[in-house]
């Protein structure tokens, strides 16, 4: 890593912390209802952080993060009413917000604020699955739990799961499974959700490929700015980086679950590639 890609987190909190009272003392008056809203969400260890510090070098956003106080608690989003007042006063214009554990509402966070878009992030499951075990040894995610007593036994994790992929999970599911096929499995069930409210037919949604981010930053962020509404940046683009694909050799994934997460991949990658970003 070099000495810029060292500093550049430093200068870019800096950056931020000032560019909001600027924002609010020089920035062009607007409505409160011509705020232009982007939600992100996908799934865990998919490149969401490093969109929104891309999204934070832009002079023209505020970015709602997922540790935000004014509008999270534990990382997860408080009462609608709470957020749409906090991003109604914002002073820019231009809104990113992160969704990442509401990803199975998605659709009615964006009813709130008509005309929204959203980022859907997906990267392959072998490294999604290798980052969780790093990061959270032990972690299961809640497949378990939500095989035993249905949706909403572990939290958010499983809420708003349907009862035919509740169903394939129950089938699939075997009690000595390891960590990392149950973390796969998780990887299904909350990508099912992009499917399942019919994202991919939803011209206001932008489903985004991890690995193309960071082989290809400049191709794929000048779209995603335009749908947050923003010109692009040569800081903005500075962002993405490739050092963390295929980084570990493949998780220990039982295979008729890799066979599924596998399915479920090609009919993301399909998606993606008839977006043509």
């Amino acid at each position: 890593m070099s000495v810029v890609d060292q500093l550049q987190p430093y200068a870019r909190k800096a950056y931020v912390r000032a560019k909001l009272p600027l924002l609010r003392l020089l920035g062009p008056r607007h409505r409160p209802h011509d705020k232009r809203v982007t939600f992100l969400s996908g799934f865990a260890r998919s490149g969401t952080n490093m969109v929104m510090e891309v999204f934070e070098w832009s002079p023209m956003t505020e970015v709602f993060r997922e540790g935000d106080e004014r509008i999270n608690a534990n990382f997860r989003l408080l009462d609608d009413s709470i957020v749409s007042q906090q991003v109604l006063h914002s002073p820019s214009k231009f809104i990113l917000v992160k969704a990442l554990q509401e990803g199975h509402r998605l659709a009615k966070l964006m009813d709130l604020f008509p005309g929204s878009g959203a980022m859907w992030m997906y990267r392959h499951y072998d490294d999604c699955v290798n980052s969780i075990l790093v990061h959270w040894p032990g972690e299961r995610n809640g497949i378990d739990d939500i095989v035993r007593d249905g949706p909403d036994a572990s939290a958010w994790r499983g809420a708003n799961t349907s009862d035919e992929t509740l169903a394939r999970l129950r089938a699939q599911y075997r009690p000595d499974w390891n960590d990392a096929t149950c973390n796969a499995w998780f990887w299904c069930l909350r990508h099912q959700f992009f499917f399942d409210q019919h994202f991919d037919t939803n011209p206001n949604v932008k489903l985004v490929r991890y690995e193309s981010l960071v082989t290809d930053p400049l191709r794929i962020i000048r779209p995603l700015a335009h749908l947050v509404g923003v010109p692009l940046t040569r800081l903005m683009a500075s962002v993405p980086h490739a050092r963390s694909i295929g980084k570990r050799k493949a998780p220990d994934i039982a295979p008729e679950v890799r066979e599924t997460c596998d399915a479920l991949l090609a009919r993301l990658d399909a998606v993606w590639e008839a977006e043509g970003l």
